[in-house]
């Protein structure tokens, strides 16, 4: 889990339930809440098939759900 989440962190999304579609892609912090309450995040996320090389989309996911990666391997 991360506490502080800042944006260009790189990211993992790590569930209890590891059968959910976004478990396990890796991707970068794009923005942060700033709400009192529980912080979401938009995630940056690239598309891991080669079928659509490059393709990107964004995720909000609760800052509990991720980890923080050092590097892409």
């Amino acid at each position: 889990m991360i506490r502080q989440p800042k944006t260009g962190m790189l990211v993992e999304a790590n569930y209890a339930d590891k059968s959910m579609r976004l478990q396990g892609l890796i991707g970068t912090i794009g923005d942060v809440s700033k709400g009192p309450g529980p912080r979401n995040v938009s995630v940056c996320f690239i598309q891991p098939d080669y079928v659509v090389v490059g393709r990107k989309w964004y995720e909000i996911i609760p800052h509990g759900n991720l980890i923080e990666r050092k590097e892409l391997a």
